[in-house]
């Protein structure tokens, strides 16, 4: 019993040791490697709405969950220049719930996407901006950036006086060439 502790402590010290870093830092992050064309594979969207009733100064949460399950021909251009487009169809379909009344699903509806602008990256932060011709830009967060795609994040904060929504999307899209 004694060897064979002593066998396995030593397999287990030569298993380590032969462990190294030499796989490479991966694929980086940068304007180079993210240029290509990819494809829409996951949205979801989930809004938080807080509103303060004037009547009675009572919060009243709404919650507004948005998900697509079908993406046709949707196309996610990245050029080199910096500029991005993006076309297809997504299928969604739309939950919500105010406080504790019943939940409401919408029928599917079938969305046209079709946009273009700029769009710019920040390696240190791993953002992408994507600026829509006419419109601000809308920051996301860069998650899972690989050769064969990448996920993005975003959260916007909107309020006023007796409101404040919160939304979350995510998006996870996959590269075809």
């Amino acid at each position: 019993m004694k060897n064979f502790k002593i066998a396995l402590i030593a397999l287990f010290a030569v298993v380590i040791s032969s462990c190294s870093d030499d796989d490479g830092p991966g694929f980086e992050f940068n304007q180079e490697n993210i240029a290509g064309t990819y494809t829409l594979t996951f949205f979801e969207s989930n809004e938080t709405i807080v509103e303060t009733l004037q009547a009675t100064g009572n919060q009243v949460t709404t919650t507004v969950d948005i998900e697509g399950d079908t993406f046709s021909g949707t196309r996610f251009n990245l050029n080199d220049n910096g500029t991005y487009s993006i076309s297809g169809n997504i299928r969604i379909t739309e939950t919500s719930q105010t406080g504790s009344d019943p939940v409401e699903v919408e029928d599917p509806v079938i969305i046209p996407i079709d946009d273009s602008g700029t769009y710019s990256i920040n390696t240190t932060a791993r953002t992408l901006t994507l600026t829509s011709t006419g419109e601000g830009g809308l920051v996301y967060d860069v998650d899972r950036f690989s050769e064969s795609g990448f996920r993005i994040r975003s959260q916007e904060v909107e309020t006023d006086t007796d409101f404040e929504s919160t939304t979350v999307t995510e998006i996870r899209l996959e590269r075809v060439n």
